[in-house]
């Protein structure tokens, strides 16, 4: 674009050059020195830059959420021995399964009585479902209990699913206040399919929401069948192996964890 400035300044400068080359004999015509001052003026006067092409901002894409870890899942088959579990006093890992038991006896009748091994990695679960192949492989065949830990709080009370061995299905309660299950719900369910005593039965505990609100509905299944529903105060526990009395060795195989949304 033209510089109206620039001419301003040229025009002065050539009256001034022709009234001085009208008084001077010789040296550069006033043409030659119009044209050399109108070069070096217009180097010597800033012009406008020409507008810098911006850029346009681009749609940057944000960042991927970060997905959310997805519910605990833990499989053992016990084909060697596992940092997952607890400290357990009698416990063997061999043939491809783990050997619980047998404890030897004892007089009293109370917490002395409960033997367990917590699935440490499994943490403090609220609602989960667990399962696993349990096999009665030595000691007393009279009324005693083994299955799956369903459930450990703290020093208050734990609740299992097992089975005796009559041939029972039963989800009991140990109390740690009263030290037995007089105070606790103890329940019966003779009607299950189970296999014969020796046998592997499979179990499965489905700790999910109740009713009620605050409360868990705890669903047995045995075998592939729906034995046991019942339901309790929700809360957060331990889960794992249960012997429910001394004088019972028990096989477990193919333990699954898998921890429930609400």
């Amino acid at each position: 674009m033209t510089n109206p400035n620039l001419y301003k300044i040229v025009l002065s400068l050539l009256a001034v050059l022709f009234l001085s080359t009208a008084c001077q004999p010789s040296g550069p015509s006033a043409e030659q020195l119009a044209v050399t001052l109108v070069a070096e003026t217009a180097a010597a006067v800033p012009t406008k830059a020409p507008p810098t092409a911006t850029s346009v901002p681009t749609n940057t894409p944000l960042p991927s959420p970060t997905p959310t870890p997805a519910p605990l899942v833990i499989e053992d088959d016990f084909s060697s021995k596992s940092d997952i579990w607890g400290e357990c006093e009698i416990c063997e890992w061999k043939d491809g399964a783990l050997y619980f038991g047998p404890y030897p006896p004892k007089e009293t009748m109370g917490q002395d009585q409960v033997f367990y091994v917590t699935c440490e990695a499994c943490g403090w679960p609220k609602y989960y479902r667990l399962a696993a192949d349990v096999t009665a492989f030595e000691g007393y065949s009279g009324d005693r209990t083994f299955g799956l830990l369903a459930g450990l709080v703290g020093n208050k009370f734990l609740g299992a699913a097992t089975i005796t061995t009559h041939q029972h299905v039963l989800y009991e309660t140990f109390d740690f206040d009263t030290q037995g299950w007089g105070g606790s719900p103890f329940k019966l369910y003779p009607d299950a399919v189970l296999y014969g005593s020796g046998a592997t039965n499979r179990i499965e505990v489905e700790v999910v929401p109740g009713s009620s609100w605050g409360s868990e509905e705890i669903n047995v299944f045995i075998n592939g069948t729906k034995t046991v529903t019942y339901e309790q105060e929700a809360e957060q526990a331990k889960v794992g192996l249960y012997l429910g009395w001394h004088s019972v060795g028990v096989k477990y195989d193919n333990f699954k964890f898998e921890e429930l949304e609400p």
